[in-house]
């Protein structure tokens, strides 16, 4: 009987080590993944993810998206025009993995950059701390989303500088 008890006890204490090992195994992983989210966001100046921050925000209150629909991933598309530089950002139900020159996490949502390039503003993104196509896991791309109707909405900013981006235009695209 006695034998039985410390037979038990060892057994109980074994569990016991081993699903501590695991916790701390999913905290070391989440503790990584956060480090992770922060050098993504500190690629983009402060203004540019404020405005992101808020878009994803206010996209998330106003439901612009059928939430079956919903994958957390949204669009920032720069392009240049009579000299002036500009910027989309629209909510997607996929990511065009051929095009992304790169990606940030904000909370569990996918910020996907294209056309980086088109408009060079000092300060406004470090393309080399900016995560790639191969940091994408669990969201769908242009070979893997379910088709469905979906009216795209958004903003357009003109950007000046680094620190001075203007909203141009809200709505429908």
């Amino acid at each position: 009987m006695k034998y039985s008890l410390y037979h038990c006890f060892f057994i109980i204490i074994f569990f016991v080590s081993c699903r501590s090992n695991q916790t701390n195994e999913k905290i070391s992983q989440t503790e990584k993944h956060q480090q992770e989210v922060k050098d993504y966001q500190e690629a983009v100046s402060t203004s540019l993810l404020e405005i992101i921050k808020a878009f994803i925000a206010h996209n998330d209150s106003s439901h612009n998206i059928d939430s079956n629909l919903s994958h957390g991933i949204y669009g920032v598309s720069f392009y240049k025009e009579n000299q002036s530089c500009f910027f989309l950002i629209g909510a997607a139900l996929y990511y065009k993995s051929n095009e992304i020159d790169g990606c940030i996490y904000i909370n569990n949502d996918l910020v996907v950059f294209y056309n980086i390039n088109a408009c060079a503003i000092n300060g406004l993104i470090d393309q080399e701390k900016l995560g790639n196509n191969n940091d994408i896991e669990g969201y769908p791309n242009e070979r893997t989303y379910i088709h469905s109707t979906f009216e795209p909405s958004g903003n357009k900013y003109e950007i000046h500088s680094k620190d001075s981006i203007k909203l141009i235009y809200s709505g429908y695209f």
